[in-house]
């Protein structure tokens, strides 16, 4: 059989090539359109190249070592299942019609069919790898977006020598609390403040785990020798703070960022005085 079929491949290869390249580049929307004539043909030439040497000895050890990389030299993008059923079927078509004409025996097409349904599997294969390195480069992309966001969306910033007011606005879910804990002693340990004014008045659910979580930054910037005065405490947080079972007597309070700041100054001993 390989005896029959190998001499028609080596003989037609070259026009197998150029009439299956340019069927696929005629595809509009597909890869091949958009690469081009001759990123196409190495392609398929690349293929009709295996499946001479796969055909030759029995076994299709030469199309699993070259698919990968000759269709990662096609496109940087992962490329469509529409694209690679393109590919099989205008191969296979061309490849049958040649072995019809020539009248090889039913045991050749058996033997072209072997080999494209492992050309159906290495193109499953890689169309899973190349979504999953996506779908992983994706999650990336995002993590790295929110955590920007999150950390965006916490400024601290200093509003007198030793002073930093920390506006708080939107929700603080578990993820934005370790930011939070994680930027303030950031930045109290790099400018050495004495007081951190934490506004959350602008924080949209005040909840139980909301105020554990303020308490455990309020306690690790204690640590660093800076006071936390908590802003814009609402009746809702009041009464969530009086249900935990923990010691608030020592926690700092003001109502307004005013109040905080003059809280700061008289702390500091100095006071804001009319101009002459």
């Amino acid at each position: 059989m390989r005896e029959d079929l190998s001499p028609l491949l080596q003989r037609a290869a070259a026009v197998i090539v150029r009439d299956v390249a340019g069927s696929l580049g005629e595809r509009s929307g597909s890869v091949y359109k958009a690469r081009g004539a001759a990123a196409t043909t190495r392609l398929v030439e690349a293929l009709v190249t295996a499946l001479v040497a796969d055909v030759a000895t029995g076994a299709a050890r030469t199309l699993r070592s070259i698919l990968r990389d000759t269709l990662n030299e096609l496109s940087e993008a992962a490329i469509s299942f529409r694209d690679l059923r393109l590919l099989q079927e205008a191969l296979r078509t061309d490849l049958f019609a040649r072995i019809e004409v020539a009248g090889l025996p039913l045991a050749a097409l058996r033997a072209v069919e072997d080999w494209f349904h492992e050309l159906t599997h290495q193109c499953s294969l890689y169309l899973i790898s190349q979504r999953e390195v996506l779908i992983d480069r994706q999650a990336s992309e995002i993590e790295v977006k929110l955590a920007e966001q999150r950390q965006l969306s916490i400024p601290i910033v200093p509003i007198h020598a030793g002073v930093l007011v920390a506006p708080l606005v939107g929700n603080l879910d578990a993820y934005r609390a370790q930011v939070l804990t994680a930027r303030v002693l950031e930045v109290v340990g790099h400018s050495r403040a004495r007081l951190l004014l934490l506004d959350v008045s602008g924080v949209a659910k005040i909840d139980q785990e909301v105020v554990d979580h303020l308490l455990r930054t309020t306690r690790a910037v204690r640590l660093l020798g800076c006071e936390v005065v908590l802003i814009g405490i609402a009746a809702e947080f009041a009464r969530t703070i009086a249900t935990l079972a923990v010691d608030y007597r020592d926690l700092t309070v003001r109502r307004s960022l005013q109040d905080g700041f003059a809280y700061a100054l008289a702390t500091m001993g100095l006071a804001i005085a009319a101009a002459r």
